[in-house]
């Protein structure tokens, strides 16, 4: 059977030392969070362009392709600026009515293809 942890023996809140003997130094500043996409990525609230994209569910062409090509079809037409972010992968998939994973997959793909630049915490930008 698993020993339960040990109790600590220091001493309770309300026996606290008084305020005047606490350590007051100052924190050193925090260093910036690392989920944040470099500066000519970040794109301005609210702006996230729609995606474009008509699936061919019967068609011998993965759907994850069908949505990748689509993406890249609206940023050739310039639908889509460079540096913008993506719509979120899970209201992608909502508005495509496809699953999660295949949107991610798509990602994936434009991903690995230097198409997009995903920044965990973040968001999918355009590179």
């Amino acid at each position: 059977m698993p020993r339960p942890p040990p109790r600590s023996s220091g001493c309770s809140p309300s026996s606290s030392p008084t305020s005047s003997s606490r350590n007051t130094s100052s924190k050193a500043p925090s260093p910036e969070p690392k989920n944040n996409p470099p500066h000519e990525l970040q794109a301005a609230k609210g702006t996230r362009p729609a995606v474009n994209i008509q699936l061919v569910r019967n068609s011998p062409v993965p759907l994850y392709f069908q949505i990748a090509e689509g993406i890249r079809a609206d940023l050739r037409r310039n639908n889509i600026p460079a540096g913008s972010k993506l719509t979120t992968e899970g209201h992608l998939a909502r508005e495509l009515n496809v699953a999660p994973g295949t949107v991610r997959q798509a990602m994936q793909f434009l991903a690995k293809n230097q198409i997009v630049v995903r920044v965990q915490g973040s968001g999918t930008y355009v590179a």
